[in-house]
């Protein structure tokens, strides 16, 4: 899987998950935006 995105880490972590990823450093900065929370491989878990 190629995944062209930003990430960054999901510090409160309530979904279990390890990262949160949108396709742009802006779009990280609120929920509405983001692609969703993903796992330390990377899947998507939340959003």
């Amino acid at each position: 899987m190629v995944f062209k995105g930003r990430l960054t880490r999901d510090i409160k972590s309530h979904n279990g998950g390890v990262w949160k990823i949108a396709n742009s450093v802006k779009n990280l900065g609120a929920k509405k935006t983001r692609l969703g929370t993903a796992d330390k491989s990377l899947k998507i878990i939340g959003d």
